[in-house]
């Protein structure tokens, strides 16, 4: 009742010849069931840019617009702003920030020398209720986190193209193309990938097999940890499995071994 709309748009594609995630796409008619919302407040117009790009996303903002305001060019103005204040957000991302330092207003963990590549779905790598704080958990035992939202863009999708059939699900082509990225740049830092999997979702486990198969094809020996979340999942257990990877990790730079496994599932 404090509200007069809920503005949840069912973000349908960012990319041509891609679609976000079906959770991502369902999300208007889970509010809308969960809350009981009224369908004339709830604002859900659809945005889509998978057959004609930039003009889909202007095209169903606009529309979207037109629930409050007749102006194009008032819609317009404001979707500028909007455009404006989510490249910041990116921008801030790219520094090494998670959405919770914004959405919650946290403050940023102490830098570290070495990280973890995180990756995985932005519900999962970027809310610490869900993922049950990963990542301050890594932050403790001496890591630092590197997650997909803090790469360029650009050189994400140029590695993306090694892969002769990318999916036509645009998180898991990020998923992939930030793996590939550090495997082929071989930042010294990052001393392994951990790739948190909803246990539910069939994209993610192709997506894993995929990553995987990288890192033998290339002959890498950095260690990988699949780790499925859901509402079984307990913290002991993810801690335990946490504490056993780091462990491995350490092992291996300290002995500069390379015929230890280089990857388990938890």
């Amino acid at each position: 009742d404090q509200v007069d709309f809920l503005f949840v748009p069912r973000m349908v594609s960012f990319y041509k010849g891609e679609y976000n995630c079906p959770k991502i796409l369902g999300l208007p008619d889970l509010v809308r069931n969960l809350f009981g919302i009224q369908p004339e407040r709830l604002v859900d117009g659809e945005v889509n840019m998978r057959d004609t790009g930039i003009r889909g996303w202007r095209k169903g903002f606009l529309e979207l617009g037109k629930t409050w305001e007749r102006s194009e060019r008032k819609i317009l103005r404001a979707l500028e702003r909007a455009e404006k204040a989510h490249l910041f957000y990116r921008r801030e991302l790219k520094k090494g920030l998670l959405p919770e330092n914004f959405i919650d207003q946290k403050l940023p963990f102490p830098p570290q020398e070495k990280k973890v590549l995180l990756l995985g779905h932005t519900y999962l790598t970027g809310d610490s209720y869900i993922n049950m704080g990963i990542v301050q958990k890594i932050n403790a035992l001496g890591y630092g986190v590197i997650t997909q939202d803090m790469v360029d863009e650009g050189k994400m999708r140029k590695y993306l193209r090694l892969v002769r059939k990318p999916s036509f699900w645009t998180i898991s082509n990020e998923i992939v193309g930030t793996a590939l990225l550090y495997l082929k740049e071989k930042d010294p830092a990052v001393k392994g990938y951990i790739h948190l999997v909803s246990f539910e979702c069939g994209p993610d486990s192709l997506v894993g097999e995929l990553i995987e198969r990288w890192i033998k094809r290339e002959e890498k020996t950095i260690p990988y940890l699949r780790l499925e979340i859901d509402e079984h999942t307990g913290e002991a257990g993810l801690v335990t499995r946490l504490e056993a990877f780091v462990d491995m990790m350490e092992w291996r730079q300290n002995h500069h071994e390379s015929n230890l496994s280089a990857s388990f599932t938890s």
